[in-house]
């Protein structure tokens, strides 16, 4: 192999891994981002299974789609392959970046091609090549080389180091986000911050009492919480707040039969979870009777003799002997 084929080679294969570095840094510059805003995302919205297949396929097939289309590229300029990276347009390259060289080595490349068809040139074409060859060899490739420019570099650098900031101030949902990315079919349960649970649960009172809810719960508990009953087609609520991750309220004066429950809501705009509640618990009431007509018979002891009399309901201070049964 001649010089001139030695240096064309080495150039082709200099360009041949410029191009696929370049093509690398521009896959990382959209696929890193890419990934991290995804993640960041599902952290903030928890995306079903279907939304995260969809955004593993769209991942998946532009990580190893483009490394795929990288090697093949790679492969066919560096081994010239299909026309591609020819001798020729690699001689251009170097006329456009080397003023020592310019166009004489395309024209050696010429010469060699017709030298055999031309005799009676073939001493003027066999002294051009040898000429073109010797300042070859005393020709560096590095100035030649492209090179990948700096600004680039920088707006990765910068675009990662943004939103690889975020991934760690987020770290505690971040983290199990990308989790549920990489297993895109796996349900995952919503993380929720805390949880709800009624003290009082369900109760028995008479009709007009007083019903106390009392509820509490684990985790980082909001600071106040709302609190809804229905009761005969009616749905009442209250807000309230916490006393020592208690929530308490008072409902007076129950007549009929209700059903209630606690409910919480995030307190920013993106959040995962749109509402975490309590479980539903049932007040039965139980009507008090009413007494419409009521007689005492008093029975006298027998010692006294007397005969058994009859006390009205409507005297409640009712006076006996010692001894005396009453029967209603």
């Amino acid at each position: 192999m001649n010089p001139i084929q030695i240096f064309i080679k080495k150039i082709r294969s200099q360009q041949a891994g410029y191009g696929l570095a370049s093509g690398a840094l521009w896959l990382i510059t959209w696929f890193i981002p890419a990934t991290l805003l995804f993640t960041l995302l599902e952290g903030l919205f928890f995306f079903s299974s279907y939304i995260r297949l969809r955004v593993f396929s769209f991942l998946t097939v532009m990580l190893v789609g483009g490394s795929f289309f990288l090697l093949l590229r790679w492969l066919i300029n560096r081994f010239s392959l299909f026309g591609n990276s020819s001798d020729e347009e690699i001689a251009r390259l170097i006329w456009q970046k080397d003023n020592r060289i310019l166009d004489r080595l395309l024209n050696a490349l010429q010469l060699e091609k017709s030298i055999s068809t031309e005799e009676e040139n073939a001493d003027l074409a066999l002294a051009a090549i040898e000429k073109v060859k010797h300042t070859l060899q005393q020709t560096s490739t590095d100035h030649i080389k492209d090179h990948i420019p700096a600004k680039r570099k920088i707006r990765l650098l910068f675009t990662s180091a943004v939103l690889i900031g975020g991934f760690i101030l987020y770290q505690t949902t971040s983290f199990p986000a990308l989790n549920r990315l990489l297993q895109p079919t796996v349900d995952f349960p919503i993380p929720l911050p805390f949880t709800l649970q009624s003290l009082s649960g369900n109760q028995n009172i008479l009709g007009g009492d007083t019903v106390k809810v009392v509820i509490t719960g684990a985790g980082e508990l909001p600071d106040s919480l709302t609190i809804f009953w229905e009761t005969l087609g009616k749905t009442n609520y209250v807000n309230i707040t916490q006393e020592n991750d208690i929530y308490t309220h008072s409902i007076a004066a129950v007549q009929s039969d209700l059903v209630y429950h606690a409910e919480a809501y995030p307190s920013g705009f993106f959040s995962p979870w749109k509402v975490i509640a309590s479980e539903i618990d049932t007040v039965f009431v139980t009507d008090r009777p009413i007494i419409e007509d009521v007689e005492f018979t008093i029975i006298p002891p027998e010692y006294t003799g007397d005969p058994p009399h009859i006390h009205p309901g409507n005297i409640t201070d009712i006076t006996t002997l010692i001894g005396s049964r009453i029967f209603i």
